[in-house]
């Protein structure tokens, strides 16, 4: 019961610590809004294209 947590915990871990940090949560609402209103990709295109692929993105 007691010891080191197993891989799936581990990666439980690590995905509620991703999933709650403020770059996520604005992703979160960019696609929330692109999947509302698909029209919107031409008004936010030009401004999410360079922060999707910052070194927070890779790897």
């Amino acid at each position: 019961m007691y010891g080191r947590a197993s891989d799936g915990e581990k990666r439980r871990q690590d995905t509620t610590a991703e999933s709650t940090s403020p770059l996520f949560e604005a992703e979160q609402s960019v696609l929330g809004g692109l999947m509302l209103d698909n029209e919107a990709w031409d008004r936010v295109a030009e401004r999410v294209i360079d922060r999707i692929s910052t070194a927070a993105h890779i790897g």
